[in-house]
C-alpha cells in the first residue's frame, strides 16, 4: 500500500502569505506565485538547496489598493503561471479581494507577463481586462496563445504571443459573488480550445477557429436537494487539467467531484468523490490536480476546518479503472495542510503543493502559511 512522505519548506520572501501557483521549469527548479506584498509575488524555488529566490521585482504586478479600513490589499498570482515549451514563464497578476468586501475601479487591473529565465528579465504584456484582477491563466499546448479570466466580471481574454495581440474574446454567464463566481481554473484541449465553467455548473467552450465563446450541454454534478451546504451558489470548477489521454479532468469546488470529458464528444463523465461527502460542509473543495509520469491522476482534496470539510489529503485516480486511492493527509510533524490550493508534478515524480487557509482564520483565502509541501509517493 502506498504512503505519503511530506517535507515542509516555508517561504522567507518578504510579505509572503500563501503559495497559489506552481509550475516546474528546468529539472530542479520550480516557479511559483504568491499572495503577498506587491513587488514580491513571483519566485523561483531551487530544489538542490531548498531556497526561495524572489523574482518579484522582475515583473509588473499592478497598483496597490486599500480596503475600506485603509489597509493595503495583498497582490496575487492565482492559478496563473505556465512554463512554455521554449522555457519562458508566462504569468498574470491581481489583487486579493472578493466582491462582497470590495470592488473598485481604483484597481488598474491584472497584468500579463513573460519571464525569460536565461536573460532573467520579464516583458509586460499589458492589462487585458481593465479594473479586473486575473483569477486564472493557462496556455495552449504549443505555447503560442495564453488565455485567462478577469475577476469579478468574468471576461475571458486571449493573448497571441506571436502577434502581441491582447483582447477580450467573451464573457460567459457566471455570477459575481464570493471570490469567484465562475471557475478557479480553465484548461485547453490539444487543439488549443479553452474550457471553463459558469452559472449553474454549465461548462463553456472558446472555439479558437470560430473565435467564439459558446455554451456546451455539459453540466457539473450537483448534490442532492436538501443536502446543499450553507455556501451553496451552484457548482464551479476548482481545478482543471489535460490528461495524457487527451481528455480533460476537472475537480469541483462545492462537491469535490472529479469529472472528465473528451473534447469533441463533450459527454461529461462523473468519476466520483475522493473524499467522503459531508452534507453540512460549506464546500468540499478539490483545488489542485496533476498527472505524474506513471499516467495516474493525483489530487489534493479538502477545504479544511474553515469549510467544514476534510483537511488536505493526496489521492490518486487510475483513469483506466476509475479507482480512487487515498494516500494520506498532507502533514509533517505538527504542520498540517488545511487547504492545498495549487500543485504540480516534477519530472522526478515528486508532487509540490502550496496552501491557502489556516486553522487560525475563518473561511477565506488569506492565510498565514506560505508553505511549500514536498510530497513523495512511496509505493
Amino acid at each position: 500500500m502506498a504512503r505519503l512522505d511530506v517535507e515542509v519548506h516555508r517561504s522567507d520572501i518578504p510579505g509572503a502569505l500563501e503559495i497559489v501557483s506552481l509550475r516546474e521549469g528546468k529539472p530542479g527548479q520550480l516557479y511559483g506565485g504568491l499572495t503577498g506584498d506587491h513587488g514580491h509575488l513571483f519566485f523561483r524555488y531551487d530544489l538542490a538547496d531548498a531556497t526561495f529566490v524572489d523574482l518579484g521585482d522582475r515583473v509588473r504586478d499592478g497598483n496597490v489598493i486599500t480596503s475600506f479600513s485603509g489597509r493595503p490589499i495583498p497582490g496575487k498570482i492565482h492559478h496563473a503561471l505556465e512554463v512554455l515549451p521554449d522555457g519562458r514563464v508566462a504569468g498574470a497578476t491581481g489583487n486579493n479581494y472578493s466582491v462582497h468586501t470590495l470592488y473598485t475601479d481604483r484597481d488598474e487591473g491584472g497584468h500579463v507577463f513573460l519571464y525569460d529565465p536565461e536573460a532573467d528579465t520579464a516583458e509586460d504584456l499589458g492589462i487585458p481586462c481593465p479594473h479586473e484582477w486575473i483569477i486564472n491563466m493557462t496556455a495552449d499546448p504549443a505555447g503560442e496563445t495564453l488565455y485567462g479570466m478577469g475577476y469579478p466580471l468574468n471576461h475571458v481574454f486571449r493573448v497571441d504571443l506571436k502577434r502581441g495581440d491582447v483582447r477580450v474574446v467573451g464573457q460567459p454567464m457566471a455570477g459575481a459573488y464570493g471570490d469567484s463566481g465562475p471557475c478557479h481554473e480553465c484548461c485547453t484541449d490539444e487543439e488549443g480550445n479553452l474550457y471553463g465553467s459558469g452559472t449553474h455548473g454549465h461548462i463553456w467552450k472558446y472555439d479558437r477557429r470560430k473565435d467564439a465563446l459558446e455554451p456546451t450541454a455539459m453540466r457539473l454534478p450537483r448534490p442532492p436537494r436538501g443536502k446543499r451546504g450553507p455556501m451553496w451558489f451552484g457548482v464551479r470548477i476548482d481545478s482543471f487539467v489535460r490528461g495524457p489521454d487527451g481528455m480533460l479532468y476537472a475537480g469541483t469546488w462545492e462537491t469535490g467531484h472529479v469529472v472528465r470529458f473528451r473534447p469533441g464528444e463533450e459527454k461529461l463523465e462523473v468519476l466520483g468523490q475522493p473524499a467522503e461527502p459531508r452534507p453540512d460542509a460549506r464546500a468540499m473543495r478539490l483545488p489542485a490536480m496533476a498527472f505524474r509520469p506513471d499516467g495516474l491522476l493525483y489530487g489534493a482534496a479538502g477545504g479544511g476546518q474553515a469549510y467544514g470539510s476534510h483537511n488536505s489529503f493526496i489521492f490518486r485516480l487510475d483513469p483506466a479503472t476509475g479507482r480512487f486511492e487515498n494516500l494520506g493527509t498532507i502533514e509533517s510533524g505538527d504542520v498540517v495542510a488545511e487547504r492545498v490550493h495549487t500543485m504540480c508534478c516534477g519530472s522526478d515524480g515528486v508532487l509540490y503543493a502550496g496552501e491557502t487557509g489556516s486553522q487560525r482564520t475563518a473561511a477565506g483565502e488569506v492565510a498565514l502559511n506560505p508553505n511549500l509541501y514536498v510530497c513523495r509517493i512511496v509505493d
